[in-house]
C-alpha cells in the first residue's frame, strides 16, 4: 500500500500536485490521462528515482525518508525511457540487475526470462532485439525479486496482441497480495483492474474504482446499426466506434440524449468514458 499526502514535485515548468491524501492499495492501479499529464512523473517519484519538494509519501508504515534503502528493496519498477545495455544478452542483464538488487540471480533469473518469454533470446546480444523483446526484458527486471510494489509505464508498448492480453492475465494475478500501477493509453485492454487513476495537468481528476467510471458521467452511450446516410448525420466526434457488417455499420455515439430513433443505451468500455469524461471536461458543466 502507498500513501501520499500533500505531495507536490516541481521540475522545468510542470508541476504534480497530489492534494489531500490519496491511497494506493492492494491490487492493480491503472493510471490513465493525456500525454504531459504527469503520469510518468508520478511513477517517478512512486519509485523514489525522484523525491517531491514536499508532502509525505508512506509505503504501508514507513515513510520514503525514513527507510529509503528498505523501501527501495521492495519496489520493482519500468520507467517508459527503458534503455538495457545493448552489448549484454538478457540472461547476462537479468544476472547483474539481480545482483544490484541482492536477489539471488539463479533460478530468480530464469524463472523471470520464461515468464516474459524470452528463453528462446535469452543469449542473443540485447543490441539485436526487437522493441517488444527490450520491453519484456524490462518488465522482467522489474520482477526481480517479486517485489511487493510494481510500478510499470505503459509496459504493453510494442507487445503483440498475444503478449499484450497474457502480461495483462498476469498482472492481474500477480496484482492479488500486491501494489501494481500501470500507466496505460489502452483502457479497454485492462478489463479487470481494481481502481482508476486519471491524471489531468499534473492533478487528480478521477480516482476511484472502475464501476464509478464508466457510470459517473454526464453523457451516455448509445448505439444503433445506421445506413450509410444516416452516419452522416451524426457529429463525428461524437462517434466511439463504427463496425461495418456489409452495406450497414453499427455506431457507438456519445450524447445527453438518445440522437434519434431506435438507439440504444450502452454500458460504456473503459475508454468509451475516458473519452466522454475528457469531453465533458474540456466543454464543462
Amino acid at each position: 500500500m502507498i500513501t501520499m499526502v500533500g505531495v507536490h514535485f516541481c521540475r522545468e515548468g510542470f508541476c504534480l500536485a497530489i492534494p489531500g491524501r490519496l491511497t494506493l492499495g492492494r491490487g492493480l492501479t491503472l493510471l490513465v490521462g493525456p500525454n504531459g499529464a504527469g503520469k510518468s512523473t508520478l511513477l517517478e517519484v512512486l519509485s523514489t528515482a525522484a523525491m517531491p519538494d514536499r508532502g509525505e509519501i508512506w509505503y504501508r508504515d514507513r515513510r520514503v525518508m525514513e527507510d529509503l534503502t528498505g523501501i527501495r528493496g521492495t519496489i520493482g519498477y519500468l520507467p517508459a525511457d527503458f534503455q538495457p545495455y545493448a552489448h549484454m544478452t538478457p540472461r547476462r542483464f537479468l544476472q547483474y540487475m539481480a545482483v544490484l538488487k541482492g536477489v539471488d540471480p539463479g533460478i530468480e533469473v530464469e524463472e523471470k526470462l520464461a515468464r516474459t518469454d524470452l528463453v528462446p533470446v535469452c543469449d542473443i546480444k540485447i543490441a539485436k532485439l526487437s522493441e517488444g523483446m527490450k520491453r519484456r526484458l524490462g518488465i522482467a527486471q522489474a520482477l526481480l525479486g517479486s517485489p511487493e510494489v510494481l510500478l510499470l509505464d505503459e509496459p504493453l508498448t510494442y507487445l503483440d496482441g498475444v503478449a499484450r492480453r497474457k502480461m495483462i492475465e498476469f498482472l492481474t494475478q500477480y496484482a492479488r497480495g500486491r501494489t501494481v500501477v500501470a500507466a496505460s493509453h489502452e483502457l479497454d485492454e485492462w478489463d479487470q483492474v481494481d481502481r482508476i487513476v486519471w491524471l489531468e495537468q499534473g492533478q487528480p481528476a478521477f480516482f476511484g474504482p472502475p464501476e464509478l467510471w464508466v457510470t459517473g458521467l454526464g453523457e451516455k452511450v448509445w448505439s444503433k446499426v445506421l445506413d450509410p446516410e444516416e452516419l452522416e448525420g451524426l457529429e463525428s466526434r461524437r462517434i466511439l466506434a463504427r463496425r461495418w457488417t456489409g452495406d450497414r455499420v453499427r455506431v457507438r455515439f456519445f450524447a445527453r440524449t438518445a440522437p434519434g430513433d431506435g438507439f440504444r443505451e450502452e454500458v460504456p468500455t473503459l475508454q468509451e468514458a475516458y473519452v466522454i469524461r475528457r469531453e465533458e471536461r474540456r466543454i464543462g458543466p
